[in-house]
């Protein structure tokens, strides 16, 4: 395996929620024209043992947990659908356990990070942005699941003025919710248009489409509240809260529609101000 350029270890302050000692992160920095995200965690997930929540063999505490933070959405993908593959493979013989989730406040605090810029609104590029995640789903994700994908995006789309990292969140969600959905693999289909109306003021449209088992009536009633968990089947939990939150910060509405058998969209509707 290539070597790291660097890495380094970050103490945090205060302590775990557990109340244990604080926690230790190391921080590694590569070259990914040398070595690749994905390859740095399959060697991570063999150097420790990530069946274990709050232990590291005769060490115990919550500051011992097995833990990957990421930095941006691409890394949240390709963590989560190394840590899945993992888990199917039988290299351990108890499920993983190992906790993916951003870096977040704390680190950034320790190493006096700005706050990404990408939370500012700016120009976006509709189309390019979802053509950008497609390609990361078709390298990490859809493999592993069996998806075919397909994009459909209107090529008179407008470019908004909005937040980009809220929209690669959105989208990410949504896909990643419709591949756990089809345990036995399917299709994926991402619509864009440009013409939409909504009360009479103008919106762009992405459509978000499977043809998954779909989802129960009941389940359609509660789908963006953060209790309500169908990962066995279908696609709600906690990641359809944030989305619909995310919609509400960008001022865009969301719908759904689902039979069970008969697969499930999304329509995503965003006030349409920007510049072509």
């Amino acid at each position: 395996m290539s070597r790291p350029i660097s890495s380094s270890t970050w103490i945090a302050s205060g302590r775990t929620e557990e109340g244990s000692e604080p926690a230790e992160a190391i921080r590694i920095v590569y070259d990914p024209e040398q070595i690749s995200y994905e390859e740095i965690l399959r060697f991570y997930f063999t150097m420790h043992d990530p069946t274990t929540r709050n232990r590291q063999g005769n060490d115990r505490g919550a500051q011992y947990r097995s833990a990957i933070f990421v930095l941006n959405d691409d890394q949240l993908v390709i963590a989560e659908t190394v840590r899945a593959e993992v888990d199917a493979s039988g290299f351990w013989k108890n499920p993983v356990v190992t906790e993916i989730d951003r870096v977040g406040k704390i680190i950034l605090r320790i190493r006096d990070i700005p706050t990404d810029v990408e939370q500012q609104q700016r120009i976006v590029d509709i189309n390019q942005l979802i053509g950008d995640l497609d390609k990361l789903f078709q390298s990490s994700l859809f493999p592993s699941r069996n998806i075919t994908s397909m994009l459909d995006l209107d090529r008179s789309m407008r470019r908004l003025r909005t937040q980009r990292s809220h929209i690669k969140q959105i989208l990410t969600n949504l896909v990643k919710n419709a591949v756990e959905a089809m345990e036995e693999g399917g299709n994926v289909t991402i619509t864009t248009r440009n013409n939409a109306f909504l009360n009479g003021k103008a919106h762009i449209e992405i459509q978000v489409t499977d043809d998954g088992p779909g989802i129960s009536t009941g389940i359609m009633q509660q789908l963006f509240t953060p209790v309500t968990s169908t990962k066995d089947s279908t696609h709600s939990g906690l990641g359809l809260a944030i989305v619909k939150n995310l919609m509400d910060e960008l001022s865009g509405q969301i719908s759904c529609t689902s039979n069970a058998g008969q697969g499930t969209r999304f329509q995503l509707y965003l006030p349409r101000v920007g510049k072509r």
